[in-house]
C-alpha cells in the first residue's frame, strides 16, 4: 500500500533543522582535531561527547612525530610536559566545542540520535535513516486499510463538498429587498456550509452534526 502522509508536525522541521545543526558543529570539531594532529574517527568523536579529553593523546602525536628516536621514558616525560604547554590550543580547537556538544546531547532536550552521524574522510555525514526516525515520530500516515477506508469517505466528502460550494454559487439569486440588504442577507453572499451563526444553506453545529437550513432556499431562484 502507498502511504499517503496527512500530517507532519511542525516538530519534524526543527529537528531536522537541529540534525544539521549538529553536523555542522561535528564538521568544526572534526576540523578542529585535524588541526591539532589527532585523527578525526567515529571513536574519538563518542570520546568527546562522553566528556573525555584527547589533550594526551595529542601530546603523544606531537612527541612521536618530532622526538621518535627518544626512548619511551623521555617521550612520555615530553609528552606530560606538552600536555600541559598545549592545553589552552587543544580547549580553543576542540575542548570547547566538545563540552558544548557533550552538554546537548547530555541535556534530554532533543530526539537526535548521535549514533546516525559518522566521520568519514574527514566529513561528518549523517545515515539517512534520521530521516525515517523522524517520520516515525512525527508524521501520520494512511497506511492501513482501516485508515485508508476513512480517507476515501474523507475524500468524497471534500468532493462533494466542493460541488455543493459551487452549485450554491452559481446558482441564481433573488434580488435583495433593501432591508435584507442592510442586514446583510443578500443571495449572493450565501455560503454552501458554514459555522452556526453565518449565513448559509447548511450549518455545522457544536457536536459536529451537519444541519440543513432549508429556510435560506428563499434567496435562491
Amino acid at each position: 500500500m502507498e502511504q499517503i502522509l496527512v500530517y507532519k508536525d511542525p516538530a519534524f522541521d526543527k529537528e531536522e533543522k537541529k540534525y544539521k545543526w549538529v553536523q555542522q558543529e561535528l564538521q568544526n570539531l572534526v576540523n578542529g582535531l585535524k588541526r591539532i594532529g589527532i585523527t578525526p574517527t567515529d571513536e574519538n568523536i563518542k570520546k568527546l561527547l562522553k566528556g573525555e579529553s584527547l589533550v594526551s593523546e595529542m601530546a603523544e602525536n606531537m612527541i612521536n612525530a618530532g622526538f621518535s628516536q627518544l626512548p619511551r621514558k623521555a617521550k612520555n616525560y615530553l609528552a606530560n610536559l606538552f600536555k600541559e604547554e598545549q592545553n589552552e590550543d587543544y580547549n580553543k580547537e576542540v575542548g570547547k566545542l566538545a563540552a558544548k556538544l557533550a552538554a546537548f546531547k547530555a541535556s534530554g532536550t532533543s530526539t537526535i540520535n548521535f549514533d546516525y552521524f559518522h566521520v568519514d574522510n574527514g566529513a561528518v555525514i549523517i545515515s539517512p535513516e534520521y530521516i525515517d526516525d523522524l517520520k516515525r515520530m512525527y508524521c501520520i500516515y494512511i497506511d492501513t486499510d482501516a485508515r485508508l477506508n476513512v480517507y476515501t469517505k474523507w475524500k468524497n466528502f471534500e468532493k462533494a463538498k466542493n460541488e455543493f460550494d459551487e452549485a450554491v454559487k452559481k446558482a441564481p439569486k433573488k434580488v435583495p429587498t433593501q432591508i435584507e440588504q442592510i442586514a446583510g442577507v443578500d443571495g449572493q453572499y450565501l455560503k454552501a456550509v458554514a459555522t452556526s451563526g453565518q449565513f448559509a444553506l447548511s450549518k455545522i453545529l457544536f457536536d459536529g452534526e451537519l444541519c440543513l437550513n432549508g429556510k435560506n432556499f428563499e434567496y435562491i431562484n
